[in-house]
C-alpha cells in the first residue's frame, strides 16, 4: 500500500478548501499530496490543461488513482520543488519563504519550464540570480545545466571575488552533479586567465622605462630619481644595448609584487584596489624617505582606483571571449 502525506498549507486538504473545493491532487515523487484546483492550474499552464482530461468523480475509469474521490496525478518532481512552483501559481499564497533558499530552486525552474509556466520561470530565474553573490558556483552549475549564458557569465565573474573553489565552501550540493567536469575546467581556465591578465596589468606599473635625465619627469614619487633620502627613489641603469633606463623605487616594486600575488588568485577590481592600499611592511619603507612619505599615499590612492578599473575592463574582455566560445 502506498503511503503518502499531505502537503503543508496552503496545499493541505483543509487549507486548499479555503480557496474552493480542491478537485485535483498532485502527488510528488516523494509521495506528498498537494490539493489543487484544475481551473487555476489549467489557466497558468497549457501542459496542465492538456493533462487534466479526467472525467468527473462519478465516471472515474478503472486504473485512475483517487483519494477521497479526487483524481491523483503522479508527478516526477520532489515536494520541495513542487511547492515552490505551486506557490507561484497561487499568488495569494506566495510568501517570502518560498524562494529564499537556493535548495531545490533548479528543480522548480525545470518544472516551470516543463509545464510551460512563464511567470514562474521568470520569478524562479530571478530568485536563482539573487544567490550569485553567496553561491556563485552552484548558480553557475544551474546555468550550465539549463543553458543560460547570461546567468553563467554573471556567476563566473562572481567567482573571481575569491580563490578558485575556496575551502570554506561546501561542495556537496546537488547542483554540482548537474554538469560535467569539462564545465568546471572551463570555469577554472577563465579564473586562471583573468588572474594572469590582472597580474600583467600590475606588472606594467613596475616596468623599466627609457630614461633621459633632461626630459624624464614624473609626479609619482616612486618614479622620481632625485630628491629622495638615502637608498630610496627610482634608479637608473642601462639596458642590454647600453641605453639608459630607469625603474621605480625598490619599495614600490616590492609592494606591487605583493599586489600581483593577490590579483593572480583573486582577479577582481576590488581585491586589486584593496591590496594597493594595504601598505603593511611597505609603510615602514616609505616612512624612511621624506619625499615618499609626503606624496605616496595620495598617488597610491589614485593608482588603486585606476587598477580597479583596469582589472575589471580586462575581466570584461576575457568574459566576452569565453562567452563567444560557449561560456556555459
Amino acid at each position: 500500500m502506498t503511503t503518502f502525506t499531505d502537503a503543508l498549507p496552503p496545499f493541505s486538504r483543509e487549507t486548499a478548501a479555503e480557496v474552493g473545493p480542491p478537485d485535483l491532487i498532485l502527488r510528488s515523487s516523494d509521495s506528498v499530496d498537494f490539493h489543487t484546483h484544475k481551473t487555476l492550474l489549467g489557466f497558468v499552464s497549457p501542459v496542465f490543461q492538456d493533462m487534466f482530461g479526467f472525467p468527473p468523480p462519478t465516471q472515474l475509469k478503472e486504473g485512475v488513482d483517487v483519494r477521497d474521490a479526487i483524481p491523483i496525478v503522479q508527478l516526477s518532481e520532489p515536494s520541495d520543488a513542487l511547492r515552490k512552483l505551486l506557490l507561484l501559481c497561487y499568488p495569494q499564497a506566495l510568501t517570502n519563504e518560498s524562494l529564499d533558499n537556493l535548495d531545490g530552486l533548479y528543480l522548480a525552474y525545470g518544472a516551470a519550464d516543463k509545464y510551460q509556466i512563464p511567470n514562474a520561470t521568470t520569478a524562479i530565474l530571478a530568485a536563482i540570480s539573487s544567490f550569485i553573490k553567496d553561491e556563485p558556483y552552484r548558480v553557475h552549475a544551474i546555468a550550465c545545466h539549463f543553458g543560460l549564458p547570461d546567468l553563467g557569465k554573471s556567476a563566473a565573474r562572481q567567482t573571481l571575488k575569491d580563490f578558485f573553489l575556496p575551502t570554506d565552501r561546501k561542495y556537496g550540493a546537488p547542483e554540482f552533479a548537474l554538469v560535467p567536469a569539462s564545465k568546471l575546467l572551463r570555469l577554472h581556465r577563465f579564473h586562471v586567465e583573468c588572474g594572469e591578465n590582472a597580474a600583467k596589468i600590475v606588472k606594467g606599473y613596475t616596468a623599466t622605462l627609457p630614461y633621459d635625465e633632461h626630459a624624464t619627469e614624473s609626479e609619482l614619487p616612486w618614479r622620481v630619481v632625485r630628491g629622495h633620502d638615502a637608498n630610496c627613489g627610482a634608479f637608473v641603469d642601462q639596458d642590454n644595448v647600453g641605453s639608459p633606463v630607469y625603474s621605480p623605487a625598490q619599495w614600490f616594486q616590492n609592494h606591487m609584487g605583493a599586489v600581483e600575488e593577490v590579483v593572480r588568485y583573486q582577479p577582481n577590481g576590488d581585491a586589486a584596489a584593496k591590496a594597493v592600499l594595504d601598505y603593511g611592511e611597505t609603510l615602514r619603507d616609505i616612512s624612511k624617505c621624506q619625499l615618499c612619505s609626503r606624496d605616496s599615499a595620495r598617488h597610491l590612492s589614485v593608482l588603486s582606483d585606476n587598477l580597479r578599473e583596469g582589472v575589471e575592463r580586462s575581466n570584461d574582455h576575457t568574459a566576452l571571449v569565453f562567452t563567444q566560445l560557449g561560456f556555459v
